[in-house]
């Protein structure tokens, strides 16, 4: 798989040819691994909720660039991205299920509504990628889905947020059992960043 590369290689056109979907590429880590997907020669389709981030993220990207407007907690939109990147890319060599929200969640304060919305996306919004664009993975393809370190250490108030992601883990376990997964010889691998920053991008 050609997910690993050093910076001094990109010119080189490292990733010619090589199709990718970013969830949640419009802004913060998701749209840094497209700009270096992109610079390398791939050919990238992200995704994001908001319309603002991602004209202003393909504007940045360039000709290489798709930006599809979806959210991943919703199915409907989920299809519709699968019917997008088929008619754009066909086959795809890697899937980053990026997408994700981090709001702090108090035990004594967090609200039904802000956990039903956090399992949605971090959780729900990440299977059902995997299970909608996993047609269309081509032979050695990789899966990379974003946990936290957060899910493995004790953080103050991230408690649903930590169990979400840790829900991932789980995921990308039984997505590598997967008979459409197995079938083409593809990998699934968690990326799992320590605190840095980075805006939630969904």
């Amino acid at each position: 798989m050609f997910l690993m590369t050093e910076r001094s290689n990109l010119g080189m056109g490292k990733y010619s040819d090589k199709n990718v979907v970013i969830t949640g590429g419009g802004s913060g880590m998701g749209l840094a691994l497209a700009e270096l997907l992109v610079q390398g020669g791939a050919r990238v389709v992200i995704t994001g909720r908001s319309q603002a981030k991602l004209d202003a993220a393909r504007e940045r990207l360039g000709e290489n660039a798709v930006a599809v407007r979806a959210d991943v907690a919703s199915l409907s939109d989920l299809d519709m991205l699968a019917g997008r990147v088929k008619s754009e890319l066909g086959s795809i060599e890697a899937l980053f299920v990026n997408a994700g929200i981090s709001p702090l969640t108090p035990l004594e304060s967090t609200t039904e509504d802000v956990y039903d919305e956090l399992f949605a996306i971090n959780v729900k919004g990440a299977f059902f990628t995997v299970q909608k664009l996993a047609p269309l993975l081509s032979a050695n393809a990789g899966i990379v889905l974003t946990t936290s370190i957060a899910n493995v250490i004790g953080m103050v108030d991230t408690s649903v947020y930590a169990a979400g992601k840790a829900a991932l883990r789980s995921i990308k376990a039984l997505s590598k059992q997967s008979s459409e997964v197995r079938s083409r010889s593809c990998r699934a691998l968690m990326n799992s960043p320590e605190s840095c920053g980075w805006p939630s991008a969904a």
